[in-house]
């Protein structure tokens, strides 16, 4: 509430304090966008002042485009201006306000998201946006009587919190898309008895990644349900150890898909069922790991690793 009243009256408290307006002029760092919400297949109007309203849309007929400037000396920091009027910015509430030098309410963290895994429409790429300020997402819902309305809130995994964007715009921001590798393991033995042995080998890098998240390949998931080793298969510790649990590999994906852990981990639980999630490259004291399972041959999978940027998405 206290963060609602102070965005509600920031044109008035900033103007009667002094504060420098942020000059209308487009730079190098503006980046002119659709925002489109992948839960409610809405954009938001190009209000110039007050609370903006959703709208049904497609980038080829949304009246409503946004500019991303980037806030100097804060990386991934950004203002987000009306197509309508340069001069408004989106202020959180959300509203629409007179811009202003330095406001922390007008500071948007902007950071690849994907919260379901899937392609977003129209050729266009995930984020979400985090106030400064106030500490909560860009969201969205549908009005008491009719309509869509934004509105903020505590960040969670949610589509009404991912908007999309131009990809130009994307790569501007976090580099060209699939372009960053991921790391991926290999079926190193398959055996007729349910076993299987999955792990490193010579492609796989888990320091930079080995494969272009523009590849598609299986993510390769993991039920651990901590049963016991059969007999003859290695200890529960140490390096490709006995994982304790089952491996599945689902259909191939782009590596662009799997923009976040959570991302990789609910495709695993959508295609077994609860409990599966993504494999990652510890669980088993490291480097691979047995498990029961029967995997294709041949192939690679997309596996995570929890403390290097080798993932797709890091």
């Amino acid at each position: 509430m206290r963060s609602l009243v102070r965005s509600l009256t920031l044109a008035v408290v900033l103007a009667l304090s002094g504060l420098a307006l942020v000059p209308g002029t487009a730079s190098a760092d503006t980046l002119v966008t659709v925002l489109y919400n992948q839960g409610s297949d809405r954009c938001p109007d190009g209000t110039t002042y007050g609370k903006p309203d959703m709208h049904p849309c497609a980038p080829s007929d949304n009246p409503g485009k946004f500019e991303f400037r980037a806030v100097p000396g804060r990386p991934g920091y950004f203002t987000v201006r009306t197509g309508v009027d340069p001069n408004s910015c989106l202020t959180n509430g959300p509203t629409a306000n007179q811009c202003y030098v330095d406001e922390p309410l007008q500071r948007w963290q902007v950071t690849p998201f994907n919260a379901t895994g899937e392609t977003a429409k129209w050729g266009l790429v995930g984020v979400r946006l985090r106030n400064e300020g106030g500490g909560q997402c860009l969201d969205n819902r549908r009005k008491n009587f009719g309509g869509w309305t934004p509105y903020m809130v505590d960040c969670f995994d949610s589509p009404y919190q991912q908007w999309d964007i131009d990809t130009a715009s994307y790569a501007a921001m976090f580099g060209p898309v699939g372009a960053h590798k991921g790391m991926t393991w290999a079926n190193l033995e398959q055996r007729a008895d349910n076993l299987v042995h999955v792990g490193y080998d010579g492609q796989s890098d888990p320091y930079n990644g080995d494969t272009p998240a523009g590849f598609q390949l299986p993510v390769l998931c993991i039920k651990q349900d901590g049963r016991p080793a059969p007999v003859g298969m290695p200890p529960t510790s140490g390096s490709h150890a006995w994982g304790g649990g089952e491996l599945k590999a689902t259909a191939p994906v782009a590596g662009t898909r799997l923009t976040s852990q959570a991302a990789a981990d609910r495709l695993c639980a959508s295609s077994f069922g609860s409990g599966f999630r993504m494999t990652e490259f510890h669980d088993a004291g490291g480097w691979g790991m047995w498990a029961n399972g029967t995997l294709p041959t041949g192939t690679r999978f997309w596996t995570a690793i929890n403390d290097q940027p080798a993932n797709p998405w890091s």
